[in-house]
């Protein structure tokens, strides 16, 4: 391969201050000694320099596709903070919101109401409280006339979210339902239909 191709062929593809930082071997070679190595060590570094420009690229491709989606797509704004959030939360809410919890309940908020799409990853440990959040957010949803939905992974944990979430709104003019992979289509397209 390397006599084949000159480093014209394989110009550098990353800009010289990464290279530096992280002591990468050139494209160029990071290419010749992924395919011949000349040693153990000179296959570690071409591993890693191509693993590392991979995921680089992947990262500034996704960045550029968040960025676009900003730009050009409009999201729906949830500016009402209405009856149906303000009931749960003074009523029905059976315990108080952590800091964490009010802290990203505020900044979900903030989001909702600003007409741009939100991606948002809640993380936290089981019991934290990430669902009482999502709940909470899908009550502004609906006090701004829209429907939301929990996807869950499994059909055991979705049957968990249904009946946690429809114990606490079981006195609330809120309807819950739920839709799995093994509902019948025709209970589910009455069941939703009716939504």
């Amino acid at each position: 391969m390397l006599q084949l191709l000159s480093e014209k062929d394989l110009p550098e593809n990353l800009p010289e201050s990464i290279i530096k930082k992280y002591k990468f071997i050139s494209h160029f070679n990071a290419c010749g000694q992924i395919h011949f190595p000349a040693t153990d060590k000179h296959y570690n570094h071409a591993v890693r320099r191509l693993k590392f420009e991979e995921l680089f690229y992947a990262q500034l491709r996704l960045g550029l596709i968040k960025s676009a989606r900003h730009r050009h797509s409009k999201g729906l704004i949830f500016d009402k903070v209405g009856e149906l959030f303000n009931s749960f939360y003074k009523q029905y809410l059976p315990f108080d919101l952590t800091n964490a919890q009010k802290k990203v309940l505020r900044e979900i908020r903030t989001d909702a109401g600003s007409g741009r799409q939100m991606n948002r990853l809640l993380q936290g440990d089981v019991g934290s409280g990430k669902t009482i959040v999502a709940l909470m957010m899908m009550l502004i949803a609906a006090d701004n006339g829209f429907q939301s939905v929990i996807m869950a992974p499994t059909e055991i944990l979705a049957q968990q979210h249904f009946n946690s979430i429809s114990a606490l709104l079981k006195e609330m003019p809120v309807c819950v339902k739920l839709l799995t992979g093994s509902s019948k289509k025709e209970t589910a397209e009455r069941d939703f239909k009716t939504l």
